[in-house]
């Protein structure tokens, strides 16, 4: 028995030193002289580095969804004269819209949906391969 364990100590043993001088030597080891731990630690570290990738994706999606359907919703409501706001910025000759605007109510519906994709798919979970 101690026999046993003493070779497939000296066995991984060997196969680190085979990992080491692969990475000394800057080429990439064959995948048999790789052990499995290390294998499976490797593949794990890449699926965790990409999920995190898609949750700031997420992250960014929602908020700026959030921002689409806060603004398309003062646009949608303005165009439909239900609100009526003073310019703050103008770079040109800036009037307040009198009554409604259909084109402003368009663009407000267009921007509050496409917004509310945005949440919405940033809320939903991840679905997993």
């Amino acid at each position: 028995m101690l026999l046993t364990l003493s070779n497939q100590f000296v066995a991984k043993i060997a196969a680190w030193r085979k990992i080491v001088i692969a990475a000394q030597a800057s080429s990439p080891p064959d995948q048999d002289s790789i052990p499995t731990i290390v294998r499976a630690f490797d593949e794990r570290t890449t699926q965790g580095s990409r999920m995190k990738a898609i949750d700031l994706r997420r992250i960014a999606i929602g908020l700026l969804g959030g921002l689409a359907l806060a603004l398309g919703g003062l646009w949608l409501l303005q165009g439909a004269g239900l609100v009526q706001v003073r310019p703050i910025l103008c770079f040109a000759d800036c009037a307040e819209i009198q009554g409604t605007s259909t084109t402003w109510a368009i663009v407000g519906l267009i921007m509050a949906v496409l917004g509310a994709w945005g949440v919405v798919y940033s809320l939903r979970s991840p679905r997993r391969p």
